[in-house]
């Protein structure tokens, strides 16, 4: 699972957006919490 979220960053990066995770299941967090934004204006 921790491969999973790691890919997320870069999946997420490589479709012009910024991934906002302050922490998740997979990485002994209490809950999954991210939200997505465009990298552009």
């Amino acid at each position: 699972m921790p491969l999973f979220c790691e890919l997320d960053e870069v999946m997420i990066t490589l479709q012009h957006g910024v991934l906002h995770r302050q922490q998740t299941l997979a990485s002994g967090g209490d809950y999954c919490d991210y939200f997505i934004t465009g990298n552009k204006e």
